[in-house]
């Protein structure tokens, strides 16, 4: 089908804005607020911190694995519906948690619920957004992504005072009470989404269900059916060359930023920062992650049309500087090299992950995006699970998180070999 907006549908996409930017607060005020109160947990559970570490990368991951499955929530229950559904699974998951009495319990409520709906969202919301802005789209994404940016200064304060006023379970509770404010943006599009018009396409490029024509009823209905799942599931992304090179450097961007985001503050805890110093270090580079995100989507806006390469080599940039901060973090133990890596690497990044969002979308086509999204996640979840509890076994074994995070840093090789691939086979094609 062909999406046609009537010239009265202004709000829409704007609502498409605010749902990815409160998708991204709740999202980082979850992860964050588990990796601020994991030494909690882990005095509270008598556990090693790579279990809980391994807990909390576990809930991220679960929203990785579902991510494929997302347009199917799409299909079934349309977007809105979907994301209210998504807000009520996060929200209660975040009150059930709260009454948690093991380890196990918690990770189990927050990896099924929590997991689950912040996968779904993730995905749609994005895709959304895309569908939303044919034209300044790194604008409205780099608006749309400062929800993260946000959720890190909240939630870094937040988490303090309701941990040291009500203590863990207060922290959960009121966490999942905040989360229910994406039900409200799912109603919002609800709303506003009847004031698209529909235009059917042909039947050959409906991606509808199994037909029932002549043709198809000769062959096996599980041909039928795999068909039909290989069309809704965007199958043939994983053949793409291009795409996969896109997909690699997003999964390493998210991954890279799951694991800082988890073990950012037991670092600074571990060269003797207290949990409320650590969270002022996170806040700073929050602020300047906010900025950045507004003020990249208008430039690269222009680049993109005027200086393409200006485009490739900023990316090159932006990704080397990530990687900078995990190499120089043990020397950077002071209050104030804490503070400067905070800063730098949440500043590179929020460039770095909006620039693959748009990359994303020059690179494939717009109705093939909720599937590419949701492969992404796959792919990024995979290697949460995979890497997830490294950065704490490291700590465990050693007693320093410095091996650890250059560890992490050194992720970003595979990124800058796959976005330099990316650029050149991109750069042969078009001169072919």
């Amino acid at each position: 089908m062909v999406l046609e907006r009537p010239q009265d549908a202004r709000l829409s996409p704007w609502v498409a804005v605010l749902t990815m930017w409160i998708d991204g607060v709740i999202s980082v005020c979850i992860v964050k607020t588990l990796g601020m109160i994991l030494p909690t947990l882990q005095v509270q559970f008598r556990v090693n911190a790579w279990i809980i570490g391994f807990m909390v990368s576990m809930v991220a991951a679960m929203g990785s694995l579902i991510g494929p499955f997302a347009v199917l929530f799409k299909q079934c229950f349309g977007v809105g519906v979907s994301i209210i559904m998504c807000g009520a699974l996060i929200g209660t998951a975040g009150v059930a948690a709260s009454f948690a009495t093991s380890a196990y319990q918690l990770a189990g409520i927050l990896i099924l619920l929590a997991g689950t709906g912040m996968g779904v969202s993730s995905v749609l919301t994005k895709e959304w957004v895309a569908q939303s802005f044919q034209e300044n789209y790194s604008t409205a994404i780099g608006i749309a992504r400062t929800g993260s940016s946000v959720g890190f200064f909240v939630s870094s304060f937040l988490a303090q005072l309701f941990l040291n006023t009500y203590g863990w379970r207060g922290v959960l509770l009121l966490t999942g009470g905040i989360s229910f404010h994406l039900t409200v943006c799912g109603f919002l599009i609800v709303a506003t989404k009847h004031r698209y018009k529909y235009k059917p396409l042909n039947r050959n490029d409906d991606a509808g269900p199994p037909s029932s024509s002549p043709e198809d009823s000769c062959k096996p209905r599980s041909f039928v059916m795999w068909n039909y799942v290989c069309i809704n599931l965007k199958l043939e992304l994983l053949l793409d060359l291009h795409y996969s090179l896109v997909s690699a450097v997003y999964s390493m961007t998210l991954l890279v930023w799951s694991l800082w985001t988890i073990y950012f503050v037991s670092l600074a805890t571990s060269n003797g920062f207290t949990t409320k110093e650590a969270a002022l270090f996170v806040s700073v580079g929050a602020v300047g992650s906010l900025f950045v995100k507004v003020l990249q989507g208008f430039y690269i806006d222009q680049i993109l049309i005027l200086h393409r390469e200006s485009f490739q080599c900023l990316h090159v940039v932006m990704i080397c500087i990530c990687a900078c901060t995990f190499y120089l973090t043990p020397i950077a133990t002071s209050y104030w090299g804490m503070m400067t890596s905070s800063f730098v690497y949440l500043t590179a990044d929020g460039v770095l992950v909006c620039m693959n969002d748009t990359l994303l979308k020059e690179t494939i086509d717009v109705d093939k995006l909720v599937g590419a999204y949701g492969w992404i996640a796959l792919q990024a979840g995979v290697l949460k699970l995979t890497f997830g509890f490294v950065p704490g076994v490291i700590y465990d074994a050693s007693g320093s998180y410095g091996t650890a995070f250059m560890l992490i840093g050194g992720l970003h090789i595979f990124s800058l070999l796959a976005v330099t691939t990316l650029h050149f086979s991109t750069n042969d094609k078009g001169a072919k």
